[in-house]
């Protein structure tokens, strides 16, 4: 019979729908429960593309003898940590204090009140498995016991853990702002920490080293960034056939990738690519963005016009069974049956294919660059490949990373002067507008046709960062407007009076506590984001606000940017611009966007850091009463005249007519 996630929405909860274990969703109900029956609760937190997480249902979650135990002594409740990642935040803090590392799926006991006393990641079924000397099985047993019998001492533990994460999320205004030497210090770091031959970081497995190459472009370490943008392009992380990046490689060289594909991901590796490219002004940069772009609207795209979360690492083989990266790898008979004997010699020469390098079967890696060859061989791979099973694709709407796309795509769409790309992300505003904005406040993910959840920081950040980019390009005084409300409702309901914002509501009454996200991990975290809108909002006003603001979050941050500035790589990337702020460039123009000479003449003579301000002069007056580019003065009411300024916080120039 199925269990109570049946009647959830998140196709995580739902692909554990039809597990023997009783498992509740996030709620009140379950808490009571395991008061009632004076149990522990089981936590398991994951997430639908995520491979181990499957490998876990297998083996533990569908065994009816490991349910059994489940069952008898535990209440058990699965999260979606895409749906609740202020839960998924809190309770990693303690797996990563417990075990020294992270990751899911995440494995959590804790007392009725919530409060963790052990926790892990994935665990193999049985003593034995896996290699394992104590199997999950046999875990189960013995915690139960300790829960009855040494119940002081887990009331003592989960009271310690909880005391750590009360310390670990507790923030200290410092009087003094961080100063210059925090750039050089995180420039250093980097330089310790990059593998010269691979790019990135040393060691594996390697995560895509997306807001790194940020930091590094802006201070003009091209070859660092140029090194390991081309190698995780060119190598298994990247799929050649139909473009986009994987999740991550197992391995230091970009070789063996875990093969879910991830919007976030996707999008902020085009901002890469973009900004790469402005600065190099190389094509293959443009290719790759390109290729990304596309593979994100073929695949990822709703009819409505809005993004879906995340494809599978995992689909259907030969044999109807479900493995890791069927969808993506190649038998050499497979290739013999798609491809001549001369297009496969031509496919050697572009990439490594002299050994079988995923468990009997090859991955496509380092093309040897442009090949006019390849074409035609792509096309018919992609046509054998799409009549495989694909992998399984979330269709959850998350605001936070439908606003990294939408940023992705505005910016590509003005820097490649393309209104295409422009319409794509203001049609997935509109959806969001439309479903999951409510009078300043948002909601955090739709399915199934109803917007679900509070909305957490990084959802009311990056949104915000996104509507910036979409006013720079539109001139739109409608998206200023909402940045506006959205800014106070964050104020309202989020912000810290020490400085800095918290990740959950002051509403969200079901968490044990609120804390302040920092990290700049594989997504940037809130206030990092938030920290770059503040200071985007007091360049267009001078309202000192914004600039207070944005130095509450670094006067909160002094201490970690101080002692550890590559973990907040987002953060790092626009500190710069709080001590050198960049020209930023207004043009008022009735013409369009893509006949501009003004917008071509900023893009060809780009500097990383500078923003670009398109603003229709009709609309001038009415941003001019929201204190937006009121520095701009008098416009000209000519019909079809463009005006270009040359602006650092406030200060402007007309640079000419």
């Amino acid at each position: 019979m199925p269990n109570r996630l049946a009647q959830e929405t998140s196709a995580y909860l739902l692909q554990h729908a039809n597990n023997p274990v009783n498992w509740y969703p996030w709620c009140e109900e379950a808490f009571l429960d395991a008061k009632n029956r004076n149990v522990p609760v089981l936590l398991s937190i994951g997430y639908s593309t995520c491979h181990w997480c499957h490998v876990m249902e297998h083996e533990s979650f569908e065994n009816p003898d490991i349910a059994k135990v489940m069952n008898e002594n535990y209440v058990c409740i699965k999260v979606d940590r895409e749906e609740r990642p202020d839960i998924d935040s809190i309770y990693m803090k303690v797996v990563q204090a417990m075990t020294g590392a992270g990751g899911w799926p995440m494995t959590l006991w804790l007392t009725p009140d919530k409060k963790p006393f052990f926790a892990g990641t994935y665990f193999p079924p049985f003593d034995g498995s896996r290699g394992a000397n104590v199997g999950f099985y046999r875990i189960l047993q013995i915690l139960k016991e300790r829960f009855d019998v040494e119940k002081d001492r887990v009331t003592s533990t989960s009271e310690e853990i909880l005391k750590y994460l009360q310390e670990q999320v507790k923030t200290v205004q410092s009087i003094e702002l961080p100063n210059e030497k925090v750039i050089d210090n995180a420039h250093s770091r980097y330089q310790s920490e990059y593998d010269r031959e691979n790019g990135g970081t040393l060691g594996g497995p390697k995560f895509p080293s997306t807001l790194p190459l940020l930091f590094l472009l802006r201070l003009g370490h091209v070859e660092m960034v140029e090194n390991t943008l081309t190698k995780m392009a060119r190598r298994g992380l990247y799929d050649h056939i139909d473009g986009g990046f994987h999740r991550y490689c197992v391995d230091e060289a970009w070789t063996i990738p875990h093969f879910e594909k991830m919007l976030y991901d996707n999008a902020l590796l085009a901002r890469s690519c973009l900004e790469t490219y402005l600065v190099t002004k190389k094509d293959y940069y443009k290719e790759v963005l390109i290729d990304i772009l596309t593979y994100l609207e073929k695949e990822m795209l709703s009819p409505d016009g809005v993004f879906f979360a995340a494809t599978d690492a995992d689909s259907l083989n030969t044999d109807g069974e479900k493995e890791e990266g069927a969808f993506f790898v190649w038998t050499p008979a497979e290739l013999q049956r798609v491809l001549s004997v001369e297009e496969i010699e031509t496919m050697r020469k572009i990439f490594e294919m002299e050994e079988l390098n995923f468990e009997g079967k090859y991955i496509h890696l380092v093309r040897s660059g442009n090949d006019s060859n390849w074409d035609p061989i792509r096309k018919k791979l992609k046509a054998y490949r799409d009549a495989r099973p694909k992998p399984l694709r979330d269709e959850k709407v998350l605001v936070a990373w439908n606003a990294l796309a939408i940023s992705a795509f505005a910016r590509a769409g003005m820097a490649l002067k393309n209104p295409r790309y422009l319409g794509v992300a203001e049609k997935a505003t509109d959806f969001i507008l439309k479903n999951l904005y409510r009078d300043g406040r948002l909601y955090r993910s739709y399915q199934v046709g109803n917007a679900k959840g509070d909305g957490v920081l990084e959802d009311y950040s990056y949104f915000i960062s996104a509507l910036l980019d979409l006013f720079s390009g539109t001139g739109s005084p409608e998206y200023f407007q909402i940045i506006n409300d959205l800014n106070k409702y964050l104020d309202i309901h989020f912000k810290d009076k020490n400085g800095g914002y918290y990740h959950s509501t002051d509403e969200a009454k079901d968490v044990i506590l609120r804390d302040k996200p920092y990290y700049d991990g594989a997504e940037p975290s809130g206030n990092s984001v938030q920290f770059q809108n503040l200071m985007r909002l007091y360049s267009l006003t001078t309202d000192e606000k914004f600039l207070s603001d944005a130095e509450g979050i670094l006067r909160i941050l002094k201490d970690q940017i101080e002692k550890f500035p590559t973990s907040l790589g987002y953060l790092m990337n626009f500190l710069i611009d709080y001590f050198s702020p960049p020209n930023d460039i207004v043009v008022v123009s009735d013409q369009k966007i893509n006949l501009s000479r003004s917008v071509s003449n900023f893009f060809e003579n780009y500097k990383f850091g500078s923003q670009l301000y398109f603003v229709s002069s009709q609309n001038v007056v009415v941003l001019a009463k929201m204190n937006a580019l009121l520095f701009l003065g008098k416009t000209s009411s000519e019909k079809d005249a463009e005006r270009t300024y040359t602006c650092t916080r406030g200060a402007c120039v007309l640079t000419y007519v």
